[in-house]
Formats: C-alpha cells, structure tokens, sequence
C-alpha cells in the first residue's frame, strides 16, 4: 500500500497532493505573503471524472502541517518548514494515523475500529535493521490486532526477513 503524500513544484508556490486514486494541485496565488498564503485549486489540469465538484475542497498550510480539506474530511501532512520533520509525508486520515522514526522511517500505521466494517484497531508496526550494511533497511513488519475479549493485542508477522531479502535482492 502506498501512502498518501504531498510534493512541493516551483519554488514551493505548487503544492501537489497524491492520494488513492486521485492527483490534486493547488497554486499559491499572486500577491500572497509568505506569513498568510492563499491557495487556489489547479482545475485546469484536475481530472472532473473523479472530483465533478469542487466547493469542498481546500487546504489550510502552516510550517508544521498541511491540512487538505475534502468535502468535511482532513487529511494531513507534515509541513515543509521543520527541518527534522519527514517533509510532505502522510500524518493522519478520518481512517488511518501514522508515526515516523526519528530517521523520517514510517514506524506505525493506525487503523481504528470501523475502518472496514466493524473490524478490531489494527497497527502495522515497522522495524529497521539496526546495523551491517543494510542498516536502516525495513527488517519487518508486524501487524497487531485489538481482538475483541482478549487480553493482550495479537500480533501477526505480515512481512518476514527472508522474505524482505529476497524482495531486496530483486531490486
């Protein structure tokens, strides 16, 4: 699964988001100052199959965040103004949160209850190599499971290290 993300173009003055299925632009419009941007959406090159209507789309960016607006949902990302941040990548979804290592690593993926139906909270929890010389390399990921009149969450290994060094030596 890929996640969403957001991409600054042309000196920062376009801001394109990728998400599921979708490519939206928004243009920093004339005249704006750095302190209180206003951004319009690129309609010019937006595919109107998939969004026909546009009132409910906006975004809102800070150094901190962006936050894109569709139709009463957020969708968010880490702002292009902190250095340590992983700049432009997915924070957070009305249906998924993520959390990033301080290497700018995705290290968990959130899904609550309901996100498919009236399924447990899931998280992917993501573990890098430590050291050698694939360090920093996804070593695995394992997916815990809130299982309803458990006690503890339970854990399913999703990818194995084997499994990653073969994918890696494909590559």
């Amino acid at each position: 699964m890929s996640l969403p993300q957001v991409t600054q173009k042309d000196n920062g003055d376009r801001l394109t988001f990728s998400l599921p299925c979708l490519e939206l632009s928004f243009i920093r419009q004339e005249g704006s100052s750095s302190t209180a941007d206003t951004w319009i959406l690129d309609e010019e090159n937006l595919d109107h199959t998939k969004v026909p209507n546009t009132d409910g789309i906006s975004i809102t960016v800070t150094n901190d965040e962006i936050t894109l607006n569709l139709e009463g949902q957020a969708w968010k990302f880490h702002g292009f103004g902190q250095e340590d941040d992983p700049k432009g990548e997915f924070k957070s979804s009305p249906d998924l949160e993520t959390t990033y290592t301080t290497n700018g690593d995705l290290d968990t993926l959130k899904r609550p209850a309901g996100y498919s139906g009236d399924g447990p909270d899931e998280e992917y929890v993501y573990d890098y190599l430590a050291s050698g010389p694939n360090s920093g390399l996804l070593a695995s990921v394992t997916l815990k499971r809130d299982v309803p009149g458990s006690v503890a969450p339970r854990t399913f290994p999703v990818a194995r290290p084997k499994q990653l060094r073969a994918l890696a030596a494909t590559q």
